[in-house]
């Protein structure tokens, strides 16, 4: 399909060139079941750290350097027991400044030519250092078998999940390691190991095998040695269903020089009959080798020696087979491909016109580069997309000098612009050679683990005008329904296997006879789940809740999120964090709280949080309670303030005054009482600011005490008597009896204490203050007397003079009045008389008025004189 225009360009290209083996002269057979085909490249799971390796084949740039480092890390080593790296080295030429280095060209067999070499050097070396282990004291026998505490390790081994692989020294061990062992070595489990995980682990096996140069027994018996072989094993999940009545072929592809696993590759297919059966082959078995070869080739790899494609793997058999076969880097070195598993001067070439492509579809040898390396433009290519009358491109080389930029861990960048024979890479990176009749594959194409690759036509760039040309160019209408049938046309033979990490590829055919079309694909080990994985960020947040006295709740949020790169390893499941932002701290702000009159907050501050990744929310609850207010009612008697009340409460709250049951009492000063009229408020609220004093007029409160009212307190009433007795002598008493009634008013000032008085005032009905005379007798011959009064006499009658109950204003005692009427003494003079009457003698006879007295006449005669006649006895 080349056109006029690019004929000479063709021929010119391969003139200095060796001949290749074009990807578009492969063919499929129809393929009746998918087969799995995955091959390791940069992010090979089996990395030299996961298993540890095993010696085979040395590159060529590390047979004279460091044969002496393989062999200590080998696993022949009788040193050691540790599995260690020991991937091939990649040592390129530096400058001395440390600049970036640029590649040289390098013959194409070179590393084929130091590889055999290698092979012969490293056997030696082996041989020597057994003889040294073997014979610690120097002796110069030699033998070739290991000691018994010799340990080993044997390439990976590739496995379902869930089943214990089976031991195969040839699956372990490369034909030069086995030419070690004797004819019959036998290896068991010793340690299976743990297979119910996806992810690498290791077992351990008990390696049993015949001395090599040991000389035999006389009773003909083969000394034996044993040694411990450390087996790592890929555990992976299923790729395909095995039913009851199908087997499964697996190939794994070991890269000898590190031990690692390239390509596993498995078909399953119907069981035959019986073991003399040929049994059903595997679909496409006539092209499986030249493609699975080819593949091979543009990952960079060549068969070990004594290691070939598994012919017994084309055909299923009664039991599952499974085969290894081992491989080594071409070169270690990144080298551009001199003729890349595109084809861009055929019929499938990378989309460089809508995009620029990924360099890697560049680089010959990508699954011999170490996990880690990082392939870029140096110098992106720039085209000119001009195109003849047939569509094809004038000019289909870069306008400029493009090159690769390859860092390999470790080691400075190494710059690309030819490829091994010298060609350069603007030769290389050219345009499609057929315009829009070359079919466009991407260019970048990624693939997650365990994930499926969808049909091949996802994969194309420009279907819809390589469509039209194809149609055209094979004399059909460009139809619909031809459209359709030539997009269904698309299928995979060999679909991309995603159960392993790095670069594999898909082959797929379409059309009439397009068959042998490789897809690069990266099948990343891990994934980037930051967006998707829930602990790849960590919010915390800090709620301060405000309830204000009113009852509502204001919340004051404030949030950090915490973010980090998660990484999901898939074979695993493991996920591998980034370091946290902001340094895995942050400080929330202290928060004030508001200020609310007349209320107080839980806590007046919430202080600053400091935070880290996954703690828990912060929840602060700040609430009011009232505060204690008081109110004071002023008692002002006058002006003058004479007494206070304090009232308490809390803020919103009120008391009400009064007497009853949860009311408040006035606490009237003592002594004063309300101003009658004065008005008290009932209710008293507690304001958040505003609580004025409360005033109340109040006036000393007086006690008064009436003496009419209280007739039993002498201080107040008295009653003042007059008792006139008349005593006449000879007759019994005569007594009268005069009272007077007087009252007056006390009144207390309970406020001073002070007690005053009103006059004295009469309590009589006539209001009499005084005594009213009283009449005596007038009795004659009776002498008298009165004590306590006085007697008056008042129209020609005798009285006791009237007489006052007051003396100054007070009641005076009771006035006792006694008149004595006495007898008067009489003198009565007896004369003795003579007839004549003269008085001879005398005497006198005393008594009172009114009583009889003996005269004693006889008894006073004068002497010499008798009484004549009679004469009274008694007077």
């Amino acid at each position: 399909m080349l056109s006029k225009n690019n004929g000479q360009e063709q021929i010119r290209k391969q003139e200095s060139k060796k001949q290749r083996f074009a990807i578009k002269k492969l063919t499929v057979g129809v393929a009746s079941v998918l087969v799995g085909f995955t091959f390791m490249g940069l992010n090979a799971s089996a990395s030299a750290d996961d298993t540890p390796t095993q010696p085979a084949k040395n590159d060529d740039n590390n047979v004279s350097s460091d044969t002496t480092n393989e062999l200590q890390q080998s696993n022949v080593s009788l040193t050691t027991t540790e599995a260690t790296d020991t991937a091939v080295k990649n040592n390129v030429s530096q400058t001395t400044d440390n600049s970036v280095d640029k590649a040289s060209n390098v013959e194409a067999n070179s590393a084929s030519q130091k590889y055999e070499q290698s092979i012969a050097e490293k056997m030696e070396l082996y041989k020597t250092s057994l003889v040294a282990v073997n014979n610690p004291n120097g002796d110069s026998q030699e033998t070739n078998a290991p000691q018994q505490t010799t340990t080993l390790t044997s390439a990976p081994l590739y496995t379902t999940q869930g089943q214990v692989p089976t031991l195969d020294m040839n699956n372990m061990f490369t034909q030069e390691q086995l030419s070690q062992y004797g004819d019959n070595p036998q290896i068991d489990w010793v340690n299976a190991p743990d297979v119910s995980k996806i992810g690498n682990v290791t077992g351990t096996a008990k390696l049993t095998y015949e001395e090599v140069n040991a000389d035999s027994a006389e009773d003909g018996a083969v000394s034996t040695k044993t040694a411990t072989v450390n087996v790592p094993v890929l555990v992976r999940k299923a790729e395909q269903e095995v039913k009851e009545d199908q087997v499964k072929n697996s190939l794994d592809v070991i890269n000898s020089s590190n031990n690692s696993l390239v390509a596993h590759y498995e078909w399953v297919g119907d069981k035959a009959a019986n073991d003399e059966d040929e049994g059903v082959s595997i679909p496409g078995r006539d092209a499986l080798e030249s493609n699975f070869m080819t593949i091979i080739e543009k990952l960079g790899f060549e068969s070990d020696d004594y290691s070939e494609f598994p012919e017994d793997l084309m055909t299923f058999g009664t039991k599952n087979k499974s085969v290894t076969m081992f491989v080594h880097p071409v070169s270690t070195d990144p080298v551009i491909a001199d003729d890349p598993y595109f084809n861009a001067d055929g019929n499938s070439s990378i989309d460089n016109v809508n995009e620029t492509p990924d360099p890697a579809n560049y680089i010959g040898n990508l699954g011999t580069l170490p996990e880690g390396t990082k392939i870029e433009w140096n110098d992106v290519p720039t085209y000119d997309y001009t195109k003849d009358e047939d569509g094809n491109y004038t000019n289909p080389e870069p306008t400029n000098s493009p090159s690769i930029r390859v860092t390999i861990p470790g080691k400075n960048p190494i710059i690309l612009d030819s490829d091994p024979n010298g060609d350069p890479l603007k030769e290389i990176a050219t345009l499609p050679a057929y315009g829009d009749g070359t079919l466009l594959l991407n260019s970048n194409n990624e693939l997650e683990l365990g994930s499926s690759a969808k049909t091949p036509i996802n994969y194309v760039a420009n279907f819809d005008s390589f469509s039209k040309k194809y149609l055209e160019d094979s004399d059909k209408e460009a139809n619909a329904d031809n459209v359709q049938d030539l997009k269904d046309s698309f299928k995979w033979t060999i679909a991309p296997n995603t159960q392993q990490a790095g670069y594999t590829f898909g082959v797929f055919k379409y059309g009439d006879g397009n068959v042998g079309n490789l897809i690069l694909f990266k099948v990343n080990s891990t994934e980037d789940v930051t967006k998707t994985d829930a602990d790849a960020k960590s919010t915390v947040t800090e709620t301060i809740n405000v309830t204000t006295p009113d009852g509502k709740t204001t919340p004051v949020v404030n949030s950090v999120t915490f973010n980090r790169t998660a990484t999901k390893d898939l074979v695993t499941g493991e996920v591998t964090y980034g370091a946290w932002s902001d340094n895995g701290t942050y400080t929330f702000s202290s928060y004030t709280a508001p200020t609310v009159a007349g209320y107080t907050p839980s806590q007046n501050e919430v202080p600053a949080q400091t935070v880290k990744p996954g703690d828990k929310d912060l929840v602060f609850d700040i609430t009011y309670s009232t505060n204690d207010q008081t109110r004071k009612i002023v008692f002002v008697d006058n002006g003058n303030t004479v007494g206070t009340q304090t009232l308490t409460g809390k803020t919103g709250t009120s008391v009400t005054i009064g007497n009853g049951d949860g009311e408040t009492p006035l606490k009237v000063p003592t002594g004063y009482e309300v101003v009658p009229g004065t008005e008290i408020p009932t209710t008293v609220p507690f304001n958040a600011t505003d609580n004025p004093d409360i005033t109340v007029q109040v006036q000393a409160k007086k006690n008064t005490d009436d003496g009419r009212n209280d007739k039993g307190n002498k201080d107040v009433y008295r009653e003042v008597t007059r008792t006139i007795t008349v005593n006449i002598e000879g007759q019994a008493p005569q007594t009268v009896t005069q009272t007077l009634a007087f009252y007056r008013i006390k009144t207390t000032n309970e406020a001073t204490g002070k007690v005053s008085y009103t006059d004295w005032t009469s309590n009589m009905e006539d209001g009499a203050t005084s005594f009213p005379e009283v009449e005596i007798p007038s009795v004659a011959g009776y002498t008298r007397t009165i004590t306590g009064g006085t007697i008056t006499t008042k129209d020609g009658k005798d009285y006791v003079a009237a007489q006052s109950g007051l003396a100054n204003g007070e009641p005076v005692n009771n006035i006792t009045v006694t008149v004595d009427y006495e007898k008067a003494d009489h003198t009565q003079l007896i004369n003795y008389v003579d007839n004549a009457g003269k008085v001879i003698s005398h005497y006198n006879v005393n008594g009172k008025t009114g009583e009889s007295v003996n005269t004693d006449i006889a008894n006073h005669v004068p002497e010499g004189w008798v009484i004549s006649g009679k004469y009274p006895t008694s007077i």
